[in-house]
């Protein structure tokens, strides 16, 4: 049996073009209909599933908030679960003016330029020590407000060793001559870092350097055993 091709090639590479162009716009239009069915689903995941999500947490948090508000007390409660949460950071802050007291005999010249101190008093809220007692003369009152203006203290802070001044502002705010001594008054602003409870290690020393009037010399004791 004899087969015999009447389609020219010409004829036949356009049935082949044609039956490609067929292929290739099924696949676009498929492709396209792919596309919108997933923009589709995007949409209706987010417009749709996320609202409701979004609108069931939200009367969730609601539920939630009136449940605690019915609770009796619960302010109470809140304020003192917050207090608990910072107590570490309250007690590192804290200040500790009893350091003062073991401070006191390094910043009293060597006789016969030392002090007797009559009283002490702590502002806290200006950060002043206010110093009141007598002493021989006014150039020791000056050796004495020199020795404070030197004083240093040292102490260590997360790990590391710190040294500052412990006074600035040093000012006589009085100075009367009576029986044969002075009696002051001198106010210092003090730096609250060595009284913090965070620091540790806090030491005060005096370098033995020349003041206005004399050399610091050795501690002595500073309180006079008839004052208040």
């Amino acid at each position: 049996m004899i087969q015999l091709n009447l389609l020219p090639d010409v004829k036949k590479e356009f049935l082949r073009t044609q039956r490609a162009r067929r292929r290739t716009i099924a696949l676009a239009i498929l492709a396209t209909i792919v596309a919108a069915g997933i923009t589709v689903i995007f949409a209706f995941y987010v417009y749709g599933v996320q609202s409701v999500i979004l609108y069931t947490q939200t009367e969730d948090i609601k539920k939630k908030s009136t449940e605690l508000s019915g609770i009796k007390d619960i302010d109470k409660y809140l304020a003192i679960q917050n207090q608990l949460a910072n107590l570490s950071e309250l007690h590192d802050n804290k200040v500790n003016m009893s350091r003062l007291l073991g401070f006191l005999p390094s910043l009293n010249p060597a006789p016969p330029k030392n002090v007797k101190l009559t009283n002490v008093d702590v502002s806290t809220v200006d950060k002043t020590i206010t110093f009141k007692g007598t002493i021989g003369d006014y150039a020791a009152l000056t050796t004495f407000q020199d020795t404070l203006k030197n004083a240093e203290f040292s102490y260590k802070s997360d790990g590391n060793d710190v040294k500052n001044k412990l006074f600035s502002n040093i000012n006589i705010d009085a100075a009367t001559l009576e029986d044969a001594a002075v009696s002051f008054s001198l106010i210092a602003t003090y730096d609250d870092a060595a009284f913090l409870q965070k620091n540790i290690g806090v030491v005060v020393s005096v370098p033995s350097i020349e003041t206005t009037q004399s050399v610091v010399g050795t501690p002595q004791p500073v309180f006079d055993g008839g004052g208040n």
